[in-house]
């Protein structure tokens, strides 16, 4: 049965060939096929000029006189392309459907379609790509400041520090929930352990929150002042499946009041009910002096400097 199935369709190809008139010599396709009994080898379609050939020739697929796909002579397929860019282009409308598979080692990389939204395997789980059927807001270029992220993290800008994208948890520490819906109480932190040893600690950039706080966590936990408490509750957060966040520096605080239209009704407009607006200060990594570090409150978008040993509420963020 397998001799006579692969038999027609040599022989479906050869008189398609035979066909086409126009077809060199040099490009000619032949179908190769097992005549052993081995149900191992597999049937193949070689593009080059002879059985067997290693020369560089590509494969094509016409349909009604237009080539719809093709296989390059270094093996990438491209279907609506001639051209492919990468290993697999599709230039054409692309359906993904459900899987209905565990997620194991062996299916890492895969995407599928469900009611959820687009999922990846990511060799143990099925994790969301991009919230339900839509794209992330957050993967356009310019997104939109107060644009709740796929992961729930919320866009902020561009960072003084590289110009880079900066994303905020949506919730003060301590609070828990979504943009726009955050419950329980904002948990509050000392700059440094709480006490009135008032050293220098060098980490005093008004653009990169990253780079403070992670010298305030390395001045480790055992020696007072430290722990640098505020910058250590960023630094510990693994919100959205991210470990990188930190306590903004100033500058990088104060985009939370520009990027609203310096209003603290713009604020909770474009962040949600997350920021206390009542006048409540907030700590940036930005240390002023011996015994003071920078803040800013919400409710006029005033910076200042306090003593490092006051309990405020921080809003952690990454880029």
């Amino acid at each position: 049965m397998k001799k006579d199935f692969l038999a027609f369709i040599f022989a479906l190809f050869t008189l398609l060939y035979a066909a086409s008139p126009s077809v060199a010599a040099s490009s000619k396709a032949k179908l190769l096929t097992d005549t052993s009994t081995s149900a191992t080898t597999v049937p193949y379609i070689n593009a080059g000029p002879a059985e067997d050939s290693t020369a560089a020739t590509a494969l094509g697929v016409q349909v009604n006189g237009t080539e719809r796909m093709r296989v390059t002579a270094t093996g990438s397929v491209g279907i609506g392309t001639t051209t492919p860019a990468a290993t697999e282009e599709i230039n054409r409308d692309l359906k993904v459907g459900t899987a209905s598979r565990t997620c194991t080692a062996a299916l890492a990389g895969t995407i599928q379609y469900t009611a959820s939204g687009f999922t990846g395997c990511n060799g143990t789980t099925w994790v969301n790509l991009g919230g339900n059927g839509t794209i992330d807001p957050c993967a356009a270029t310019s997104p939109a400041a107060g644009a709740l992220c796929a992961d729930g993290t919320v866009y902020v800008g561009l960072s003084p520090d590289t110009n880079a994208k900066m994303y905020a948890m949506p919730c003060d520490l301590g609070m828990s929930g979504t943009k726009g819906a955050c419950t329980g109480t904002r948990s509050t932190y000392t700059w440094n352990d709480g006490s009135n040893n008032w050293v220098v600690t060098g980490y005093t950039s008004l653009t990169t929150g990253k780079v403070n706080t992670a010298g305030l966590v390395a001045l480790g936990t055992t020696t007072s002042p430290a722990p640098y408490r505020a910058a250590r509750a960023c630094a510990s957060q693994t919100y959205g499946g991210h470990s990188d966040w930190y306590l903004p520096a100033q500058n990088e605080l104060n985009m939370f009041w520009t990027s609203a239209g310096s209003t603290s009704a713009g604020v909770i407009l474009t962040y949600g009910n997350s920021f206390d607006v009542s006048g409540t200060w907030y700590w940036t990594s930005s240390e002023y002096a011996n015994s003071y570090a920078y803040i800013e409150q919400f409710s006029d978008g005033t910076e200042y400097s306090y003593n490092k040993n006051v309990a405020f509420p921080v809003r952690c963020v990454r880029r």
